[in-house]
């Protein structure tokens, strides 16, 4: 048998006290709309007023360097939390590159 929140005298509203005291950070997989995957640290953090989220990529070869990435929330699709070992294996399997660098790639981007 399950016992829930309420029943042990916890409202909703004390949970959302209790977790705006302190920062999301978990590893995860994280999912940002264009069909855009990573998988990382995901730390919350606050930039000129507004929240955010940091995504640290491991580096995990001489090809694939570690890189950081800021995301608004709202255009994250989904997000995975995992343990580290489960995020590696993921950025393994994605290999992954900075979001800026695809947006360079592309031709024709620049109007070239």
């Amino acid at each position: 048998m399950t016992t829930s929140l309420k029943s042990q005298g916890v409202s909703k509203g004390d949970m959302n006290a209790e977790f705006a005291s302190e920062p999301f950070i978990s590893f995860a997989i994280v999912q940002i709309k264009g069909r855009n995957v990573i998988a990382g640290k995901v730390t919350e953090i606050v930039i000129a007023g507004h929240g955010f989220l940091l995504v640290e990529v491991p580096g995990l070869s001489e090809k694939h360097k570690e890189f950081q990435e800021i995301i608004e929330p709202g255009s994250i699709y989904g997000m995975t939390p995992c343990t580290q070992d489960d995020m590696i294996k993921a950025a393994l399997r994605l290999r992954a590159k900075p979001l800026g660098v695809k947006a360079v790639e592309m031709d024709g981007y620049w109007g070239d």
